[in-house]
């Protein structure tokens, strides 16, 4: 089930009663409740009412509610109602109500007197048709494509597929099209991507109580843009609201794609140890906390392991591991590889000056990872959603 809370300007902001009355349909006919939201009661909101009961089939007249702003209130109607929880805003104090209640924030773009916060944090959608495709976009994600059970305190996940060979057609423009934005900066397929890693996490509790989030630093000292947005939406999802780095790439190393695979492995996660420290704004925050780390893409396993030896000795309780694509190999049966490697960590973690010391490595533990043909699927239905 999705439901959708909306302020009035909504529907009553520069929309055409026919593209209302489609999106009307379509909210129906996908199970969809609307319920308007409002600091005043139902009787103060007879423009809304006025315009919306023309539209709105008898058999429907069910799916449209009304609440007030109470957090209590729509706390109550989540609980009672579970699904994908969306809010529609231009106002900063929808912004905040839906951070607050762990609803997917959504901007739209043809409302009047839109709020500097709303705009600079909300997902934009232009017009009702693009608010289908977003709908779309999250009802169509119901898998992560794999899944790897580190221990009881980690867990790796990754969104999609990220090889081209044996992947359909379908499948193939999807990926190709999600790495045009990951890798090559190409804004597209951003808001996609972030949407579709979003509906990914509203389904995973574990997830959703992450308590700080942090991204793998690239190989140079600059920060992933693409990846940077991609988090402040998992901040705003999840009700977080610490921003600044967690961790920090202190010195440049080699592009992985640019060593062979075996020399990978063999350095394992120590090129990673060897170059990035957590900040020490974070110094007191750590201790005990549910922190999940986003990645772009994963092949073996090295980078996350240094991070989650890392953030395990400096105290957290658990440490979640999010790729938006995972690497697999024809080598190794066209599964992917997995290097889980422990080290013992001396001296201060969050400086440039603590010494790492490998005490096991067990390389085949990728035979562990669970994967999921129906998210490809899910990638491959993308592909029309997205009119590629």
């Amino acid at each position: 089930m999705t439901n959708i809370f909306y302020s009035k300007d909504f529907f009553l902001s520069n929309i055409d009663v026919n593209s209302a009355k489609d999106f009307i349909s379509y909210a129906a006919s996908n199970k969809i409740n609307l319920i308007l939201i409002s600091h005043s009661d139902i009787n103060s909101n007879s423009d809304i009412i006025k315009f919306l009961d023309p539209l709105v089939p008898e058999k429907d007249v069910h799916r449209f509610r009304f609440l007030t702003r109470e957090k209590s209130k729509i706390s109550d109607f989540i609980k009672d109602n579970p699904g994908k929880n969306i809010f529609i805003g231009n106002k900063k104090v929808d912004l905040f109500k839906a951070s607050s209640l762990k609803c997917l924030y959504l901007c739209p773009m043809w409302t009047d007197n839109i709020d500097e916060e709303s705009e600079k944090y909300g997902i934009h959608i232009k017009d009702l048709r693009h608010l289908i495709q977003v709908i779309q976009i999250l009802i169509n994600q119901n898998a992560f494509y794999y899944k790897l059970k580190i221990n009881n305190m980690s867990t790796v996940y990754a969104l999609t597929r990220a090889n081209n060979f044996s992947s359909t057609a379908d499948e193939n423009s999807v990926i190709n099209a999600f790495r045009s934005t990951l890798k090559d900066g190409d804004s597209k397929y951003l808001d996609a991507i972030t949407l579709y890693l979003l509906s990914g996490i509203m389904s995973l509790p574990e997830i959703m109580e992450t308590e700080i989030w942090g991204i793998m630093p690239s190989s140079g000292t600059n920060i992933n843009e693409e990846m940077s947005h991609i988090l402040t939406q998992c901040r705003y999802l999840t009700n977080r609201r610490l921003k600044d780095p967690l961790l920090i790439r202190h010195t440049t190393t080699k592009k992985s794609h640019c060593t062979d695979p075996a020399t990978r492995l063999s350095i394992g996660a120590l090129k990673h140890l060897e170059s990035i420290k957590i900040n020490p704004k974070y110094r007191k925050k750590i201790a005990g906390k549910k922190i999940t780390i986003l990645d772009d893409y994963i092949t073996n396993g090295c980078s996350f392991e240094a991070v989650r030896n890392l953030l395990i000795s400096a105290g957290a309780s658990k440490v979640n591991f999010i790729a938006i694509g995972r690497f697999t190999s024809r080598a190794y049966n066209r599964l992917g590889t997995y290097q889980k490697e422990d080290y013992s960590l001396t001296g201060d973690l969050f400086s440039n000056n603590y010494t790492a010391s490998l005490s096991n490595r067990e390389s085949n533990y990728g035979l562990h990872g669970q994967y999921n043909d129906y998210a490809r699927q899910d990638v491959e239905n993308l592909k029309d959603i997205l009119e590629l």
